[in-house]
């Protein structure tokens, strides 16, 4: 069929490895598919089921996990001369060396532990099953019936089912009949221009991602730019080679397709447990704390950890002790209410965002949780075991700025119920008057003395994620205060405090020196990796400061892989009289200075122009605030003094569209990746993709 693309069937997977509970659910759930599952658990015998033992022929479809590779065999040097049919990967580790063998061994899919066994399967079934794929649909918008004819011929011969449309006016109820994967359209027509086009479809949410090409004989700069800023992704010239044409939509369409399945507003369920993900449970926490009511008693966080899962996994494997973390995911999924949400946080612990009426109400629905976890024995292995939980609970305090900070104390009321003995709930201990006001910041002025003088301060890192491929990957480095009990203090409640006491070199050179010495120990794993590390003007006009830093940065070798400064826009304009001469030496030593709280104001324009940073960041709020129209309106102005524009505050999908269609370059919040204290991300999971 000239629509598709034909695969060879696989009847069966071989299994390299994996834990003792893995294989087990995999063979369930693929023998429904007719699969069959070969398990070889060593991988040092790898050579004696290679092809001529007829046990891994060429043909079938091979399932790595990593855990078991021997530290001196690659995944190429285990894999030889076989030809599976395709190679799955799962890795253990956070950093990308694992991931990079597994790609330079073609690997058609990689998978992180825990493994997510109802993905991993579908991912299984789809690689083993011959199927014919439609490769896109594509709608062509050409007035001219002549090149619309040759781009149509040579589509459909590439297996794609093409559309032409050469009325533009009639693209609404055309994308509605139709719904095309990408489309391709002229920029000159008569009725309504290309770029007119493609900023009409950005106004419908449903195709705020869709991927839009000028096929276009335009060679003005300008032309292309304004065409660009209106929602198109991209030019193509009407004399593009056939192959290039067939490539480049290929790719768009795979990149939309991606960007789809991340982050589509579907159900924000996670396929294995059935609970949200991690981005949709932060991000509703993060939307919560703006609520004015979300601090009264009965509003809160549950930390559920499984207690005694290393004597679990002692009595019965590793497996057992994810048996049981499943099982008590099915037990808290079956007792949410529709304003409950629930999360599996990996590490044997779930979490569930509670809204009861009143403080009794929240306690006895952890108690009835904690009660029926105990009450059903779970069956592990052939043995009905009994397992029991330690429940936590975090409240939304007047001071919790973030969901980091509620689920810290929520983490902490769990490892006291744990160390009482387990089986028990215990909420966090809410503040009391005893420590507001003057008391209040006498404690936190301890804490800050101590952090800075020992441990304390803790170190965060959120992506800023390129809307756009060919864009840099950077990550921010976020700071964080904790308590004498662990709980984690927001920024926005100790660095005033740093501020009064005259504290914040200090701190900024902490915060600076850890993030280098971060930096250097990512130089192998990750050779790209780029920080945004916030500093204060008070910091960087200091005497000396400049020459500080670039000692550093010579003294552990980053003179080629330079931090971004990170400034507050206000802090800057505050100090403009003394930043000229930092800033311009900064510049020279080939530092980058990223502004950040932008606001849609003269002052954010006159800054810019008084300092034309690289780099400006939104306000968070300002996504919410304005409507895609003057989003964009914005982002083209900025960007038009040469500076790459960072989207922050997405903390849910309907806002992906409206950052894709800005033009920004970048965009960073809680629903795309939220905060965590490792910064090895897999960035290629978490890329808006284009």
């Amino acid at each position: 069929m000239s629509h598709s693309e034909v695969r060879t069937a696989a009847q069966h997977v071989i299994c390299l490895g994996g834990d003792s509970a893995l294989p087990e659910r995999l063979n369930r759930a693929l023998a429904e598919h007719g699969i069959e599952l070969r398990i070889q658990g060593d991988t040092s015998g790898l050579t004696k089921v290679q092809p001529d033992g007829n046990h891994w022929a060429d043909g079938s479809l091979l399932l790595l996990d990593t855990g078991r590779l021997p530290p001196d065999r690659s995944i190429a040097d285990l894999i030889g001369a076989a030809k599976p049919i395709a190679l799955v990967v799962i890795v253990h580790t956070p950093g990308i060396a694992m991931r990079l063998q597994a790609i330079r061994a073609k690997a058609a899919a990689i998978f992180a532990a825990p493994v997510d066994t109802q993905a991993l399967t579908e991912r299984l079934v789809a690689l083993c099953r011959p199927r014919t794929e439609p490769k896109g649909r594509v709608l062509l918008v050409d007035h001219a019936a002549t090149q619309a004819l040759v781009t149509h011929r040579i589509l459909t011969a590439a297996g794609f089912e093409t559309r032409t449309l050469s009325d533009p006016l009639r693209i609404l109820d055309t994308l509605k009949e139709f719904h095309p994967d990408l489309v391709l359209t002229d920029l000159h027509m008569p009725g309504a221009s290309g770029a007119e086009i493609a900023a009409i479809i950005r106004a419908q949410g449903t195709f705020g991602v869709l991927p839009i090409l000028f096929l276009s004989s335009e060679q003005d700069p300008d032309q292309q730019h304004e065409a660009l800023s209106l929602g198109g992704d991209a030019f193509l010239s009407k004399t593009i080679r056939p192959d290039l044409l067939i490539r480049l939509v290929t790719q768009r369409i795979e990149a939309a397709r991606n960007l789809d399945q991340r982050y589509g507003n579907t159900d924000h369920l996670d396929s294995s447990s059935g609970l949200a993900t991690r981005r949709h449970f932060l991000s509703c926490v993060d939307q919560a704390i703006g609520e004015p009511r979300i601090r009264e008693p009965g509003n809160g966080i549950l930390l559920i950890s499984l207690d005694g899962a290393a004597k679990i996994g002692e009595k019965i494997g590793t497996g057992g002790a994810d048996v049981a973390h499943s099982r008590i995911g099915q037990l808290i999924r079956d007792r949410l209410t529709e304003a409950d949400v629930g999360v599996c946080l990996g590490d044997r612990a779930h979490a569930i965002f509670v809204r009861r009426p009143d403080l009794d109400g929240l306690n006895a629905f952890a108690e009835t949780l904690r009660t029926a976890v105990a009450d059903q024995p779970t069956a592990i292995a052939g043995e009905q075991l009994s397992i029991t939980v330690s429940i936590g609970i975090g409240f939304f305090h007047s001071d919790a700025k973030d969901a980091l900070t509620i689920i810290s104390r929520a983490e902490k009321a769990c490892a006291a119920a744990m160390a009482a003995g387990g089986n028990r709930v215990i909420a966090a201990r809410p503040p009391t008057a005893d420590i507001q006001d003057r008391a209040r910041e006498q404690r936190l002025a301890e804490l800050i003395d101590q952090a800075l003088n020992g441990p304390g301060f803790r170190l965060y890192y959120q992506p800023l994620v390129a809307v756009k491929p060919e864009g840099h990957q950077f990550i921010e480095v976020m700071l964080r205060l904790a308590d004498r009990d662990g709980e984690l203090i927001s920024p926005t409640e100790f660095l005033p405090v740093a501020e009064r006491l005259g504290r914040m070199i200090e701190v900024d050179r902490w915060v600076m020196l850890h993030a280098l010495e971060v930096l250097k120990q990512q130089e192998v794993d990750q050779p790209d990796l780029q920080f945004v590390v916030m500093q204060t003007m008070e910091t960087v006009t200091s005497p000396g400061w400049v020459l500080w830093l670039r000692d550093q940065l010579v003294a552990r070798g980053l003179v080629r892989r330079l931090p971004v400064l990170g400034l507050r826009l206000q802090d800057v304009l505050e100090h403009l009289s003394t930043a000229a001469v930092p800033l311009k030496t900064l510049r020279k030593l080939g530092l980058k200075i990223c502004l950040t709280g932008a606001e849609q104001t003269s002052v954010t324009f006159d800054t810019l122009a008084e300092v034309q940073p690289p780099l400006i960041k939104l306000a968070p709020g300002l996504v919410h605030r304005l409507k895609p129209d003057r989003l964009s309106a914005l982002v083209r102005r900025l960007r038009s003094s040469n500076t790459e524009v960072i989207v922050s505050g997405i903390d849910n999908p309907a806002l992906i569209g409206a950052v894709w269609a800005s033009g920004a370059c970048y965009a960073q919040g809680t629903f795309i990746q939220a905060a965590q204290s490792d910064p090895s991300f897999d960035l290629s999971d978490v890329g808006l993709g284009g």
